[in-house]
């Protein structure tokens, strides 16, 4: 390797704070899944990730301010959408998780993940369920807008943080 290039295949990426959801939120109907209509959903419902130009993959990890052992599901939907070109999303997954007993400042981590999928590709679960943080990771087929929305909300509080892989 030469003097000055960039070996990124070792860059670190660290965990950015995707937001709170502390409103539960049915599943979105086909009205619903316009950019304008997913732009409209309150903030306190929703966790809405623009991705970064270039990113090929996400991993995304919650937390909670509930106890051990409540549960939170959530939908994940993705768009290639943006204000000067709207389009629609398409639910792709369905995360099961469970609060473990890591903490994390005042909360705890969600350890156990379990995802039901229809997305393109392979995409995994780090889902250690033994009271370590547990994750979702998915490629992200070029689309660059993520949401995710609690359809059933156990804890009060629920928080999503995503990194690239």
């Amino acid at each position: 390797m030469r003097a000055g290039e960039n070996e990124s295949y070792l860059k670190q990426y660290y965990w950015l704070d995707g937001g709170t959801i502390t409103v539960q939120q049915a599943l979105l109907g086909a009205a619903a899944l316009t950019h304008a209509a997913v732009e409209a959903l309150a903030a306190a419902n929703k966790v809405l990730i623009q991705v970064p130009q270039g990113w090929i993959a996400l991993e995304l990890r919650f937390y909670s301010d509930s106890a051990a052992g409540t549960i939170d599901i959530v939908e994940l939907y993705a768009a290639a959408t943006s204000d000067s070109r709207p389009d629609h999303y398409r639910h792709f997954a369905q995360l099961t998780l469970t609060v473990g007993t890591q903490e994390y400042g005042s909360n705890k981590f969600h350890d156990t993940v379990v995802a039901v999928s229809n997305w393109l590709t392979n995409k995994g679960t780090v889902s250690p369920a033994n009271d370590t943080f547990g994750s979702y990771v998915f490629n992200l087929h070029g689309h660059g807008s993520i949401l995710a929305i609690a359809s059933t909300k156990g804890s009060t509080t629920l928080f999503c943080d995503y990194k690239k892989v």
